[in-house]
């Protein structure tokens, strides 16, 4: 992929995409609670969007209309190790979103991959300091979306 895609997917990112880090309440899950890293853009071109799922993966859904009259809104997203790998790839170019992509780069780079257990998919966590830390990731992400 040349410098220039990455900078446009970068630029669309900045303008029209979300860095996250959802928390969802698991009973199969050692504390509990699991944190999960996660990249989505929603926009009216599903052709963009196709192109980010052609280079990173992920997943593609056509969003509901509202109205008759709105456009169709398309979203990608993408989680875990993909929307790291994709971060990695963009973050150079990131202007709006540096600091959030950097905190998910680090929050991911935390996670300790386990071979794939029976009722279990994904990562498991390591006691209390590791759900402290994330959720003290998972807080920081939130408090860097009320900037403005």
């Amino acid at each position: 992929m040349k410098e220039t895609d990455l900078a446009y997917l970068a630029g669309v990112l900045d303008g029209e995409g979300c860095i996250h880090i959802k928390k969802n309440k698991r009973k199969d899950c050692p504390k509990g609670v699991q944190y999960q890293l996660g990249v989505s853009v929603r926009m009216s071109s599903e052709n963009i969007c196709r192109l980010y799922q052609t280079f990173f993966g992920g997943r593609i859904y056509q969003c509901k209309k509202y109205k008759s009259y709105h456009k169709q809104l398309w979203q990608w997203i993408v989680t875990a190790c993909q929307a790291s790998d994709f971060l990695k790839a963009v973050s150079p170019y990131l202007v709006e979103k540096k600091e959030e992509a950097l905190l998910g780069l680090k929050f991911q780079s935390a996670k300790s991959p386990v071979k794939a257990e029976k009722g279990h998919r994904g990562f498991i966590g390591q006691g209390d300091e590791v759900v402290a830390i994330e959720e003290a990731q998972y807080i920081l992400m939130k408090n860097l979306k009320k900037r403005g």
